[in-house]
């Protein structure tokens, strides 16, 4: 048996009584002690002091159990939370479209629901509109006595489409499409029929370069959204089309470098190479244009013969 005893300063002790104050032969063991000493049975020499709290226990506790009581005595506002007070005016947030909502909220069964949109124990949202709808149940028991009590439905509206926006590129990098919305799904026709992905980012699954279109809906209490539509735009890797050829030009002449390449979201770096490796080149100077399709150098100069030129494409 365990006696639990709250002591003064909020601690908890656990005694386990091994001396048997009360027996039954009584299936399942009920019986209960009315009293419980702690101590020796030595002349009376028990404790002497007052007991708050005592419970009794005809069965083993376990840690976890000693735990929880001790946690639940020590600290009783910390023990549990209590989370914020619930609207419990409103008996559902029902989309528009929807057509069969059952009324079975009402006790005791076999009362009469009575506002817009009811039909027997039915409510169509599609009939009562958005907004919010009051629903009074009535009730009449076998001695005539009527009750009723009224509560809200709440109809919202054909959510609007989902935002997305199309997106590019690189064979090398496939990326996904994303979209901000509730509940989305992604399909491969304008009607709506192929579901090819639900949430966001969806991935396509393309492999090869070309224009990909899809549809991406939201849903909101049952009513799905007109569709937005997105394009995957998959470029080939970047391809120099036309290489610069050198140029011959006279002196006090500009020379004019020009590289035609083809791929995604291109970048161009013109580098120079003296000697020493090759370098970046940065406007100023002879040079213009370093990062553009096209490197000018004006007046470059018999210092510079022989200069060796690349563009860097990314």
């Amino acid at each position: 048996m365990m006696l639990s005893i709250k002591m003064v300063g909020k601690q908890i002790l656990m005694v386990r009584l091994p001396v048997e104050l009360d027996n039954s032969t009584v299936a399942p063991q009920t019986a209960l002690p009315s009293e419980g000493n702690i101590g020796r049975y030595n002349n009376g020499e028990y404790i002497a002091a007052n007991l708050d709290e005592p419970r009794f226990s005809i069965s083993p506790k376990s840690a976890g159990w000693i735990l929880t009581e001790y946690n639940n005595q020590n600290d009783p506002s910390a023990f549990i939370s209590v989370g914020t007070e619930t609207d419990n005016s409103v008996i559902a947030t029902v989309g528009v479209c929807s057509t069969i909502f059952i009324l079975d909220q009402g006790y005791p069964p076999g009362g009469l629901y009575i506002g817009t949109g009811v039909s027997g124990t039915n409510f169509n949202a599609s009939v009562a509109g958005v907004g919010t709808h009051s629903i009074t149940y009535t009730y009449t028991d076998g001695d005539g006595c009527t009750n009723y009590i009224s509560k809200n439905i709440i109809v919202t509206a054909i959510p609007s489409a989902p935002a997305a926006s199309d997106t590019e590129c690189c064979i090398t990098n496939i990326a996904d499409l994303e979209a901000t919305g509730t509940n989305l799904q992604w399909y491969s026709d304008p009607a709506l029929t192929n579901l090819v992905g639900t949430g966001t980012p969806f991935a396509t699954g393309e492999t090869t370069a070309g224009v990909y279109t899809y549809y991406v809906t939201q849903t909101v209490n049952g009513c799905e959204s007109t569709a937005t539509t997105v394009s995957l735009t998959i470029h080939n890797s970047i391809s120099i089309d036309v290489q610069p050829p050198p140029q011959l030009i006279c002196e006090g002449d500009n020379a004019t470098f020009s590289v035609t390449a083809s791929g995604y979201n291109l970048s161009y770096q013109w580098q120079e190479d003296n000697g020493s490796g090759f370098a970046d080149i940065t406007d100023g100077g002879v040079y213009s244009r370093a990062t553009t399709p096209v490197l000018t150098l004006t007046d470059p100069g018999i210092a510079m013969i022989e200069m060796i030129y690349v563009n860097y494409i990314n």
